[in-house]
């Protein structure tokens, strides 16, 4: 593994794929990481979740404080930086909450509450005439 000294990502190889920089070295346990870059609701979250879990987190605006103000933080994105050593730790917690928000937002139906409800299921179709 290596670590890029510009962007701050773990990466293998000789050059990092996300700013094609050279630059990089081995990482030590406390070099900041970064996790992911999230808004600021998904991001308060799983900054709150971090911290529960003993996970240090440095949170950085894409905008200045300035534009914050003007634009309100609703567009606002935000990079989050662990530990190298909590790295692995906060990239599932990342995974877990991503994926527990995904299901908030679904509108379909389980198929479990489909096969519960098959007469429901069915009310959407176009009844067949009698000839």
């Amino acid at each position: 593994m290596r670590y890029c000294l510009k962007c701050r990502n773990e990466f293998e190889g000789e050059r990092c794929p996300v700013c094609g920089s050279k630059k990089s070295r081995e990482p030590a346990a406390d070099d900041l990481c970064f996790l992911t870059e999230e808004g600021p609701l998904l991001g308060g979250m799983l900054e709150d979740v971090l911290k529960q879990n003993g996970i240090p987190v440095l949170s950085e605006s894409s905008k200045g404080a300035a534009l914050s103000v003007i634009t309100s933080s609703l567009f606002e994105w935000i990079k989050y930086y662990v530990r190298y050593d909590h790295l692995p730790q906060a990239r599932e917690i990342v995974e877990e909450l991503l994926h527990s928000s995904e299901g908030l937002s679904e509108e379909e139906p389980e198929e479990e509450e489909l096969e519960e409800n098959p007469k429901e299921a069915e009310a959407g179709e176009e009844p067949e005439s009698e000839a």
